[in-house]
């Protein structure tokens, strides 16, 4: 350990521990001034027959030498208290004395030397868990940890810190127990998603503010990955370089970082494969109908290999689901799809695992993700411009394709009213309104439909014919409110009548669909939609923060949606009925239409992966019990704990906080409440975990450059540096300065007593 100040003199090295102590040394001067004031009271008056009670000079001298060596004493008494105060070391600096100890057998007892505070961070990121032969990293850094633990010098005080992506205290305060913290490492959980390490070290010196030790020393164990260690971050570093000097100027003790590299010294890894997260086209989908759900099983090893990969919903496979993968070449990717089909309503939990003896790491074997099923989606359409007949308004086919007639229990159920009937009250529980040739809309009917798209919901605005400009204009819908993702601008083409055939003017472009909605349906050399006829559309120009999913093959936008709070607004250039086009007739009509709504439904958080540390907060439709009730919430590791659950209105809200570890939470309401099943809701984990490269030499020597950090990929020789005495045999000699500075305590009291009665002063005591 380097000392913040050190000599070397005659054979002997020493230094301070605590340097800023040295400032106490001024006390010194305090009996001097002490001896000064009192001179400057004291008044001298002569008379005559004081000439025979003067002492001789030799005992005037003798005094005179008395004092000052009294006052002496007192400023060395004062200075030794000041030089213990600031921890010096002192030894031989004979390099024998400096060579690393070796390690004890097991029970053998502990090292001798200068206890310190020490920091102990375990890489908790999931490659810590990789199989090596018949251990881990993970458990090799564990047992290396209660080794060095048991060989540290008495009265050394350990705390212990759990890296990942949030840093996790397994002893969070320096303990001088060595079976709380032998009994901590013991415990350590499993290893689960990434880490950050240095975060970890940040935390570490905060500890290290309220060590005692004069020694301070920070041991970090970690498998090497990059993702941990997080070396393109270099202000983050910066700024723990920053922390570390500014505590070393301001004469702070610091610590030295120690730094044990563990795991296989390649970068490829045999038998090794692992999946990338799960891609669903939507987090809401409709009760019944198909679900596709996409990932990739990557080959992290070094030759080809084969799997097994299966599906789960809630836990329970999938019937018929197993598909052999590969053969995956190595360091290569083969694509996975599954398709399923969620026959009850609520949430769920999808997960795909990979199944084979010989892989290494398990915990990239399972991908998982949430998915809400609804039945019954409530849809409010608004019809502006109601037709005369059967299918001659501009939502006949809408609610057809919704709601057939035919169907007991429709995925969407679809309420149509008129214009002017709608308000709050007719809105009621929808989650998606359709404005359909809507002219304007009064104020009332505008907080109505904002109030949906404020709770999460969302809006689909179809033009007609006959809209009033001022109203979608500058001073309404579109920069006022901002609501609309275009300008409207002039039409193209005719409406059909009853009577003729009316001219196509537009197909749909395939090539140019983008989003979550439209991909799906573009795919393959002749797909449905591209068939669609337009005989009347609406030239529209997006607004700056809005998306096209769709264009015509004209080059104009068809389809533009763009987030507007927690909700969602999508506008289409023409109608969707048949005077506009043919698009009513077109195969992919009814099964197009259930997505987009279904997209527009679902709120902007609820395919939202929360960051691990963030509160969870799930909004339900279901009302609390009380204004504040107790709910379960299992996490990821199993473990049964309390979240808050809140009333708000006719719903409710679950909150849970601590949400550190990355996975499925499983939120558990009462039997009471009419909800099929729990809530499932994910916490991600850093997506650079599953890189499998190492930490190169070039950057561990960037990382260690300009501060103590001492990377070691040998543990056993690591051990033996931090054991180490420090200085070349250097112990702490601060308790006799302590020592002596009592007995000097002792003699003042002595000298002075027998001063004072030499003067013939009477000392409390003495008095008969």
């Amino acid at each position: 350990m380097s000392l913040p100040l050190g000599f070397s003199l005659l054979g002997w090295t020493g230094g301070l521990a605590a340097p800023a102590m040295l400032w106490a040394l001024a006390a010194m001067a305090i009996p001097v001034a002490i001896h000064l004031l009192s001179r400057r009271r004291t008044t001298v008056m002569d008379w005559g027959a004081m000439q025979f009670l003067e002492l001789g000079r030799r005992a005037q001298r003798k005094f005179q030498w008395s004092e000052w060596l009294l006052m002496a004493g007192r400023m060395g008494l004062l200075g030794l208290v000041a030089l213990a105060a600031a921890r010096p070391l002192l030894g031989p600096s004979n390099p024998g004395a400096a060579a690393p100890l070796s390690a004890p057998a097991a029970g053998t007892g502990m090292a001798s030397g200068e206890p310190r505070d020490l920091v102990l961070v375990l890489d908790g990121s999931e490659s810590m868990g990789r199989q090596v032969g018949d251990t881990t990293p993970r458990q090799r850094a564990i047992d290396w940890s209660r080794s060095l633990v048991k060989q540290l010098p008495e009265g050394s005080a350990v705390a212990v810190l759990d890296a990942r992506e949030l840093v996790r205290p397994l002893l969070d305060r320096l303990n001088y127990d060595r079976g709380l913290v032998d009994e901590a490492l013991e415990k350590a959980p499993l290893p689960r998603g990434g880490s950050d390490l240095a975060a970890a070290l940040s935390e570490s010196f905060h500890i290290l503010e309220g060590g005692r030790n004069a020694r301070r020393d920070v041991v970090v164990v970690s498998d090497g990955r990059r993702s941990a260690w997080r070396p393109g971050e270099s202000t983050r570093w910066a700024l723990l370089h920053d922390l570390y000097s500014s505590a070393k100027s301001a004469g702070r003790p610091v610590p030295e970082i120690w730094v044990a590299m563990l795991g296989e010294p390649t970068d490829a890894q045999t038998g090794d494969a692992g999946l990338s997260p799960l891609v669903l086209d939507r987090g809401l989908v409709p009760a019944g109908l198909p679900l596709s759900i996409r990932t990739s099983v990557k080959n992290l090893g070094n030759a080809d290999t084969e799997r097994m990969a299966e599906l789960f919903v809630d836990q329970v496979p999938v019937p018929g689901s197993v598909q052999r993968v590969g053969p995956i070449p190595a360091q290569g990717q083969v694509p996975l799809r599954f398709e399923t089909v969620l026959k009850t309503p609520g949430s769920h939990r999808l997960s795909v695992r990979l199944r084979s003896a010989e892989d290494t790491l398990a915990a990239n074997d399972q991908s998982e993700t949430t998915v809400e099923a609804a039945e019954g989606l409530p849809v409010l359409l608004v019809d502006g411009m109601p037709g005369q007949g059967a299918f001659q308004g501009p939502t006949d086919f809408l609610r057809a394709a919704l709601t057939p007639a035919e169907d007991a229990a429709p995925a969407v159920r679809a309420k149509t009213v008129p214009l002017p009937r709608l308000s709050a009250e007719t809105v009621g529980d929808a989650r998606v309104i359709v404005l359909a040739a809507a002219t304007r809309l009064d104020t009332p009917q505008r907080e109505a439909v904002e109030k949906v798209l404020a709770a999460g919901g969302g809006l689909l605005i179809v033009p007609g014919e006959s809209l009033d400009p001022k109203f979608y204009g500058d001073e309404e819908l579109l920069k006022k409110t901002g609501w609309l993702p275009a300008s409207i601008g002039p039409s193209k083409g005719q409406l059909a009548l009853r009577r003729g055939n009316p001219e196509v003017v537009a197909h749909l472009d395939p090539r140019s669909f983008s989003g979550s909605v439209m991909p799906a349906f573009g795919s393959g050399d002749d797909p449905p939609l591209a068939r669609a006829g337009l005989f009347w559309y609406r030239q529209l120009e997006p607004v700056t923060d809005a998306v096209v999913l769709a264009r015509l093959d004209t080059g104009d936008p068809w389809l533009i949606e763009k987030g507007l709070g927690h909700g969602r607004v999508a506008m289409l250039a023409g109608t969707l009925d048949a005077r506009g086009g043919t698009l009513p007739a077109n195969p992919d009509f009814v099964p197009w239409l259930h997505t987009l709504i279904f997209h527009l439904a679902e709120p902007g958080s609820a395919t939202r992966v929360f960051q691990p540390g963030e509160a969870i907060r799930v909004e339900l439709a279901e009302a609390a019990a009380s204004a504040t009730s107790a709910v379960t919430v299992r996490t990821p590791d199993g473990l049964a704990t309390a979240g808050e659950w809140l009333s708000r209105g006719a719903g409710s809200e679950v909150r849970f906080r601590d949400s550190a570890e990355p996975g499925i939470y499983q939120i558990e309401l009462p039997a009471t409440v009419n909800r099929p099943g729990p809530v499932y809701v994910q916490v991600g984990s850093d997506a650079h975990e599953a890189e499998p490269g190492r930490l190169d030499e070039a950057e561990s020597a960037r990382l260690a450059d300009g501060w103590p950090m001492h990377v070691e990929s040998n543990p056993e020789a690591l051990a033996g540096q931090i054991l180490s005495v420090p200085g070349g045999g250097t112990r702490p000699i601060w308790r006799w300065l302590v020592l002596l500075a009592l007995l000097g305590l002792c003699l003042e009291v002595l000298a002075t007593r027998r001063l004072a009665l030499s003067r013939g002063i009477t000392v409390a005591g003495d008095r008969s």
